[in-house]
This record gives C-alpha cells, structure tokens and sequence, in this order.
C-alpha cells in the first residue's frame, strides 16, 4: 500500500485548533482531510493513455445539542482552513482562531513508484493496461467473439480525521471498477484487485449477455429462487444493511425499537466487518475516525446492533459507533456498511 498523504500532517495543531470551538462538555468537533484518484483506461476505440482525475479538501464538523455545522473546501491549506472552522462556529470572521499550517505531500506524477503520495506503481499501472486483454483471452476461450467496449478504472482515496482531543491513523481504500457496453447489454463489476480471476469473472458475465442476447423474457413463476454470490451481496446490502442504518430506522420511529426484532429467517446470521475486508479497503477506524468493529446485524435473523455513526450512537445509547461513512467531503457522515459478511448455513 502506498505511503499516506497525511502521515506528516500536523494532528495537535488541528486538534488545538478544534479545541477553541469544542466549548462545551457534549460538543463533538473534527476535521476530516480527503484525497481522491482515479486513473482511467479509455476503451481502445477512444485512443491509447490514461485519464487522471485528482482532488483533495477536507471538512470541519460540530455537533452541539444534537446540531451539526458543516463546512468543507477543495484544497489543503490554512487559511480556508481557519475560514472553515468560523464558519461552523458561527463567528464573525476577524474571530481570532488559529489557522495551522496543513502540510500534506505533494502529489506524484502517475507512475513514480516512490515518495509518499498516491500514484500508481510501475507495477499497478502495468496491472491496469494488460487487464482488457486477459478478458478478450478469457471471451475467446468460450469459442466466441463481439465487440466489446471495456473500461477500466483503479480508484483511490486517502483519509485522516482528527478531534479536538484524539487523532486516528490515516486510512486508505484502492479498489476497481469495470464498465462493459455490448450491443446488447451493460456489466458493471467491482474488483479488489485486477487478477485473471476478475478478468474470467467479467469475460464470463458478458459472454452469458451474448448468448442471451435472443432469448425470450423469462416466464412468472413461484417457488423457490436461488441466488448465485453477486445477487446475494446485493440482495443483502439492500435489504437487510440499509434497513438497519439508524438513520432509516429513525424515519419511522425510535431506532432503539428495532434491537430483537425477527428481521429474518433463523438461517440468517449477517455481519459487518471493515476489519476483514480485502487488503486494498481494509479499515481500522470509519470516516469519523472511531475504531471498527465485527458487528452482528442479524443473530440467526434477529436484529442485535444496527449500523449507527457517532452522532447516532449519542442519540441512541444501546447503538455503537464506528459505521459513520461519507460519500464525499462535502457531505456530513452517515451510519452505512463496508463489508458484510453471509455465515455459512447447514444447506448445501
């Protein structure tokens, strides 16, 4: 994994500065610093190189009598910095925070393969290029052929969110995602890493589009449906972890009200484990910097602890935190999944 961005930033002088507006005993004050890179292998079709989108900024957070003030900025410096941190306090602008100096690494040029930043290795860019061509070999051993407009992405984003009072270890998270158009259907698919087994993966779902291509809409019926792996995660993490994100559960009622409900069959023992997720987005902390832990959402289908952040976690006292994620920088964190885990069942 590539060194962090943030590994040099300056924690207790972010930390000191976060102090002056955590004034009272219950606020919760953070800064949460973000850098994101995409590198992007264009379809052939669209000529030969990568795309490099690049951004970083960070957010400052305060949460105060179950109020949160928000504010973010594009960019790493002090000067927006201290602006930031006015703005959530609600100061007037010549208040007298201090604004630290927010020193992060420069960014590489795409390819360098050292000094601590987030460019791609030598290696992973070689990784990145050969991918397309181990799925037209995958494709050609079904003995068939189609055109085929792949894209390829690698995805990185580096994090650290520091409190007035403690600062987490920075985090990374580096995953691929892959977009097949065919004349006759899209696949979508994401990777922890580009291996030949992905590249079968992908070759297979679109030569299974190719032979469907004619068929007939499939016919109503009832009974039993068994589901392979992929509808499964997705089956999973759309019926089961968003209904037990504290948030959702707060729409219609008290979120404590869901903790023993039969929320499925007594086969159904789900978890959420960031911890023992894949090596490229392992977590030891969430997006709020709270530490992650092996979480029970179902005990042989009753529910037992919900997905709740830091904020969720003081409103409910029975929910822990650690499952706080946010889309971007620009958005306040949210009590979402990582990594759910499906335990073994006695079927075959």
């Amino acid at each position: 994994m590539p060194v962090s961005p943030f590994s040099q930033l300056d924690a207790a002088a972010v930390a000191r500065t976060l102090s002056q507006i955590a004034e009272q005993p219950d606020d919760l004050a953070d800064a949460y610093f973000e850098r994101r890179e995409d590198v992007e292998l264009q379809p052939e079709s669209e000529g030969p190189g990568l795309r490099v989108l690049r951004e970083e900024g960070f957010a400052v957070r305060l949460v105060r009598g179950g109020h949160t003030y928000f504010a973010s900025r594009d960019g790493i410096a002090g000067k927006p910095f201290g602006e930031a941190v006015r703005q959530v306090a609600r100061a007037l602008p010549a208040a007298n925070y201090s604004e630290p100096a927010l020193a992060v690494a420069p960014w590489l040029e795409t390819g360098e393969t050292t000094g601590p930043a987030s460019a791609a290795p030598a290696s992973d860019l070689h990784q990145l290029a050969e991918f397309p061509a181990l799925v037209a070999r995958a494709i050609r051993a079904h003995h068939v052929g189609f055109p085929l407009h792949l894209t390829v992405r690698r995805h990185r984003r580096f994090l650290m969110v520091v409190g007035s009072r403690l600062a987490a270890e920075p985090q990374s998270e580096t995953f691929y995602s892959c977009a097949a158009e065919l004349a006759w259907g899209r696949h979508g698919a994401l990777f922890p890493e580009l291996t030949a087994g992905a590249a079968q993966s992908l070759a297979d779902a679109c030569v299974a589009l190719f032979r469907a291509r004619n068929a007939p809409p499939a016919e109503l019926a009832n009974g039993v449906a068994v589901l392979g792996p992929a509808a499964t995660a997705v089956l999973l993490h759309e019926a089961v972890a968003h209904a037990l994100e504290a948030d959702t559960l707060a729409a219609t009622g008290r979120p404590e009200a869901a903790l023993g409900l039969a929320l499925g069959a007594p086969c159904l023992d789900v978890l959420d484990d960031p911890g023992a997720a894949p090596a490229g987005v392992r977590r030891t902390s969430d997006d709020e910097g709270s530490p992650v832990c092996r979480r029970w959402l179902l005990r042989r289908g009753i529910v037992e602890q919900p997905l709740a952040d830091a904020l969720w976690s003081r409103l409910s006292p029975a929910y822990l935190p650690g499952a706080g994620r946010r889309g971007s920088r620009h958005l306040p964190p949210g009590p979402r999944s990582s990594h759910l885990e499906l335990l073994p069942g006695d079927a075959a």
